[in-house]
């Protein structure tokens, strides 16, 4: 896991889910 985060609840937080998709989007043009 790139970003870990203490998990409170099943529902992941906005923020985090915006950090995540910037990071695969980065991976993704890393590797094109």
């Amino acid at each position: 896991m790139f970003h870990q985060f203490v998990k409170k609840t099943d529902k992941t937080p906005p923020k985090e889910l915006k950090v995540a998709r910037k990071r695969m989007k980065e991976w993704k043009d890393v590797d094109a």
